[in-house]
């Protein structure tokens, strides 16, 4: 067991301390220079280290790209947000009006012991829900429109 984990520690390590050894000591650290006109410098030429420098360029992503990823998820779940909050308000002033010319439905758990009343004519209902806890009576009447 002891000699496994040394194999394999060895196995990594020493090829490890072997290439940073030779980056230090025959590449080195990155020295300031002016830039030359026209020319703009990628991100990761700014790291002093060459082993920085290669993460930066291969590994890591640049600031600028993540943080356009950030902006797009804030945006992503603001405008979620906003958009059911928009369908809870709609539902809710649909429940409460009663006068949504569509499809709609109120639960039968809320509906128990009400009492449905459509007038001769069809033209409106009365929802009686004095027998619930509520206590209140709703009526809506319902209107064609002509076309224009």
């Amino acid at each position: 067991m002891k000699d496994d984990l040394h194999f394999y520690l060895m196995l990594g390590l020493l090829p490890m301390a072997a290439l940073i050894t030779y980056v230090n000591i025959f590449v080195g650290p990155a020295e300031l220079s002016d830039i030359p006109e026209g020319y703009e410098p990628k991100e990761w030429e700014y790291h002093r280290s060459p082993i920085k420098r290669w993460f930066a360029n291969y590994i890591y992503e640049e600031p600028q790209k993540e943080y356009e990823k950030t902006l797009y998820w804030i945006h992503y779940w603001s405008e979620k947000k906003y958009w059911n909050n928009l369908g809870r308000k709609v539902k809710q002033l649909m429940e409460n009006r009663l006068d949504y010319k569509g499809w709609y439905w109120v639960n039968a758990d809320q509906m128990s012991g009400a009492v449905i009343i459509i007038s001769p004519d069809k033209s409106s209902f009365t929802l009686d829900k004095s027998s619930v806890h509520t206590g209140q009576i709703f009526q809506m009447t319902l209107t064609s429109q002509s076309p224009p």
